[in-house]
């Protein structure tokens, strides 16, 4: 009988890559077994690296991030209409 593993919900736009013959022979393996050394290399030769890219951001668009939400905003509105108000009933 083959030990079939649950596998995850893949994320979104995220597939699995191995083919129908890797799916079975990992299905096969027991929960305290892997890949031979061979096994291994072989399949990194197939489908690369296991690896995410990283994304490179901007430091000035990440400062700028934190401070484009709603509420700072409509503060800065709410303080700046005050003030408006304020001038007027001074004069």
């Amino acid at each position: 009988m083959i030990n079939a593993r649950p596998q995850a919900p893949a994320a979104h736009g995220v597939h699995d890559q191995r083919s129908e013959e890797d799916r079975r022979a990992d299905a096969q393996l027991g929960p305290d077994e892997g890949l031979s050394g061979g096994d291994a290399a072989a399949r990194v030769g197939r489908y690369g690296r296991n690896a995410l890219e990283e994304q490179r951001r901007s430091v000035v668009l990440e400062l700028l991030s934190h401070f484009w939400a709603p509420i700072p905003w409509s503060r800065a509105r709410s303080v700046t209409s005050r003030q408006r108000s304020s001038r007027s009933a001074a004069t």
